[in-house]
């Protein structure tokens, strides 16, 4: 990795007591902000984690770099990062679990991305040079618009999320968000905060109105 690499520090939504230190890829860094999830590789699985902020220092090892950014916007301002990290600490409770639960639930399990095929996409797939994944992704969306996990299992798994981007960027693939339809009486999750002690709630919801 190079010396002057973008780093961030990620709290992973599963229960783990540290956070850790991801790369972010070249074509992210306009579209890092602390407060939005993140894909990461986390072991054998892919997993949702929440930036925090700047990474504050790291070793020498080889770290491992973002996948895909998973927010157009913040879902929450990092003035909030340091009640989280108290919460974390007394409660001696996961710092993504901390996360999680302030959030809308459902956040990380029920919304996914649409992506479609744009005119221009159709256009560059009808005379532009493409690399061969991209091909296939954009060939693929000729039948209608995809979830982009099922262009992971369709197409390729190790798909880079930069690669999505660059097609987004260029107006060859549009992206939205999405609730399952099987789930739709879930979408009222997304206007709760999740279940926890009152005092911890209230203390979440205060810190809030300051921002």
């Amino acid at each position: 990795m190079k010396p002057d690499t973008e780093t961030i520090e990620v709290a992973v939504a599963i229960p783990v007591y540290q956070t850790f230190t991801y790369s972010v890829p070249e074509p992210f860094s306009a579209f890092i902000a602390t407060g939005k999830r993140v894909l990461i590789p986390f072991g054998r699985r892919r997993v949702t984690g929440y930036i925090l902020g700047p990474s504050k220092g790291y070793d020498n090892k080889e770290i491992k770099s973002v996948l895909d950014i998973l927010d157009e916007q913040p879902l929450f301002p990092s003035g909030m990062v340091p009640f989280f990290r108290w919460i974390s600490d007394y409660y001696k409770y996961p710092p993504g679990e901390v996360v999680k639960s302030a959030l809308p639930g459902g956040l990380n399990i029920r919304d996914y991305v649409l992506v479609s095929l744009t005119e221009s996409g159709q256009d560059a797939l009808n005379g532009a040079q493409l690399n061969p994944i991209a091909r296939q992704i954009l060939g693929h969306l000729q039948s209608g618009p995809c979830r982009v996990n099922e262009l992971y299992k369709i197409i390729d798994p190790n798909i880079p999320g930069a690669l999505l981007y660059s097609l987004e960027q260029r107006d060859w693939i549009s992206r939205k968000w999405e609730l399952p339809s099987k789930d739709e009486g879930q979408a009222r999750a997304l206007c709760a905060i999740d279940r926890r002690p009152a005092a911890c709630r209230a203390s979440v919801q205060v810190q809030s109105k300051n921002y």
